[in-house]
């Protein structure tokens, strides 16, 4: 357990000193904030990189709270994923997400994914180590699972791509995201997010569903297709 919990606070501790000079303009969506954030979020069912991993109404409380360092761009986020319905009311999660900004065209994270029992045993933690970035305006996901009982060295790519009021998107992962633990396409589909309205246009302001959005989802190897409507605050 000790050697578990030196190497998460090991990788945590890279997370926070890579600092990446990239010669572009500093215009990510994962660019440095100085607010701390919180938001609650319910959705209709927990979806996963393509899967399934909770039915029923599920709530998702959010933390975001910006750390001072000298290499700065270093947030810390809590998010909560709680059954409000169904059969998985004790199946709760909570994911720990240290994310630090590289230079403004990307940015690293490593998320613990913890379930149940002691907090501090990190048999108890899934650690996922990925990066994300804004590239030609696509929205890159190079995921590892770094650390798990379960599915330690499972891969996951997604590239997304926003048109109009639609956010596409396409993932690919093996082991536990595959029917056969090989790559193979497991995540294709769009989210739906209604525009503000235009300022004098009172029929479509009275129309206007701040903060909902509706996701289809399909995952061609398993050959399931998802519906998912949430609400955020």
């Amino acid at each position: 357990m000790r050697k578990y919990l030196s190497m998460f606070v090991g990788v945590m501790a890279l997370v926070v000193a890579v600092e990446t000079f990239c010669p572009c303009d500093n215009h990510s969506v994962y660019a440095d904030s100085t607010d701390v954030d919180f938001g609650v979020e319910v959705a209709t069912r927990n979806m996963f990189r393509g899967a399934q991993a909770g039915a029923g109404p599920y709530v998702f409380p959010s933390l975001t709270i910006p750390l001072t360092n000298s290499v700065g761009g270093t947030t810390f986020n809590i998010y909560g994923q709680y059954a409000v319905a169904g059969n998985q009311l004790d199946e709760n999660e909570i994911d720990f997400t240290l994310s630090q900004n590289l230079g403004g065209f990307a940015t690293l994270h490593l998320s613990s994914y913890y379930y149940d029992g002691s907090l501090v045993d990190m048999d108890n933690h899934n650690l996922d180590l990925f990066l994300t970035s804004d590239y030609l305006g696509f929205d890159i996901t190079l995921s590892r699972m770094i650390h798990s009982q379960s599915v330690e060295g499972d891969s996951y790519v997604e590239v997304g791509y926003t048109l109009d009021d639609y956010d596409l998107f396409v993932g690919v992962g093996d082991g536990s995201y595959s029917v056969d633990g090989g790559f193979a396409p497991v995540n294709v589909g769009f989210v739906y997010t209604p525009p503000p309205p235009k300022r004098g246009n009172g029929a479509r302001a009275a129309r206007w569903l701040f903060g909902y959005s509706a996701a289809f989802i399909y995952n061609p190897d398993t050959e399931l297709p998802y519906f998912v409507v949430s609400k955020r605050w």
